[in-house]
């Protein structure tokens, strides 16, 4: 078995906020990305809960191919997200059926546009 080459990495700096600006009652999200500390403590200005500065902290970056990638947040679907995505989910499971059967998308679309 080979090694997988290691990734290159790189030091950036996080530049840290809330979502809820007001009370800070939100999710902690990634603002900004900087090569550098001043860079990001500039863009740190101001922008924190009730106009203070949000934090800056260091964090690494890792390449894939020709992007670099480092802390995200991922938000998590509401429950009315959840329904709608099933709906979606069943709708393209339907689509899907139709086409099988011999449906041409013109007449999907057709279907799609008479819906009440």
């Amino acid at each position: 078995m080979t090694d997988a080459p290691k990734p290159e990495t790189r030091e950036a700096y996080a530049v840290v906020g809330n979502t809820d600006r007001t009370e800070g009652r939100g999710q902690q999200i990634v603002l900004h990305i900087c090569r550098i500390p001043a860079t990001a403590y500039r863009l740190a200005k101001g922008q924190g809960v009730m106009g203070s500065d949000a934090w800056v902290t260091r964090c690494d970056l890792v390449k894939h191919g020709t992007a670099w990638f480092g802390p995200i947040t991922v938000v998590e679907p509401t429950m009315e997200d959840e329904n709608t995505q099933e709906r979606m989910d069943e709708e393209e499971a339907a689509i899907e059926e139709a086409r099988n059967l011999g449906l041409t998308d013109a007449q999907i679309a057709a279907i799609r546009r008479s819906k009440p």
